[in-house]
């Protein structure tokens, strides 16, 4: 697919611009015909286009410095996690995203001096992360309802840790992040949480 491709011409892009720093200005020219190229003669690889004065928000994993946009979708481009980034052009700073706009539609707004880029186009299925958390409680507890961001068809259930431990013997003070082993009684390590918050749900989803 493109990503292969684009590695191997950033590469040798880069080997020959190391050399001769004149070559650098035609560098990002040369990256945007060849993607808009490939871009249109395969319709199932990345085709999605810079969203100026847009970005996603709360789905960064890391930062990096890039000197223009250009820069932050090469460097994306390297990173398989990354699926999305916002470039801040008043920072210079780029932010990948472990998730795109159309798996987390309700943190896509607006942002001014950011310019935002989906790496791919939309898939028939995708990673939603349910906002919030839900809590383990005792034996026979039930979670509750939750709602998803968009619609469609629910196919498969992740539950995600995060953080806090129940208690499997209060002899022993063991903890554990998920649950006691069969024949121990679970119990909470705090007399003060009525609740432990453990996990998040992530499902995939299906149109």
């Amino acid at each position: 697919m493109q990503r292969k491709r684009m590695k191997s011409f950033v590469s040798k892009i880069r080997a020959a611009s190391s050399a001769k720093i004149w070559l650098k200005p035609f560098l990002a020219l040369a990256v945007l015909l060849i993607m808009s190229n490939n871009s249109a003669s395969e319709a199932t690889c990345r085709k999605e286009k810079m969203t100026w004065g847009s970005a996603l928000m709360n789905h960064t994993y890391k930062t990096v410095h890039a000197d223009n946009s250009v820069g932050c979708l090469l460097k994306c481009n390297e990173d398989p996690q990354c699926r999305s980034f916002n470039f801040w052009w008043n920072k210079l700073e780029c932010a990948f995203n472990y998730a795109a706009r159309y798996s987390a539609p309700t943190s896509f707004i607006s942002q001014v001096n950011c310019v935002h880029r989906d790496m791919d186009s939309q898939p028939a299925k995708w990673f939603v992360d349910i906002p919030g958390e839900i809590c383990m409680g005792s034996k026979d507890d039930t979670p509750g309802v939750f709602l998803t961001p968009m619609a469609g068809k629910i196919s498969t259930l992740k539950l995600v840790y995060i953080s806090g431990e129940v208690g499997c013997s209060r002899v022993l003070q063991l903890s554990s992040n998920w649950g006691a082993d069969r024949g121990a009684t679970c119990y909470m390590l705090s007399s003060q949480m009525t609740k432990i918050r453990l996990f998040s749900l992530r499902i995939i989803m299906a149109v």
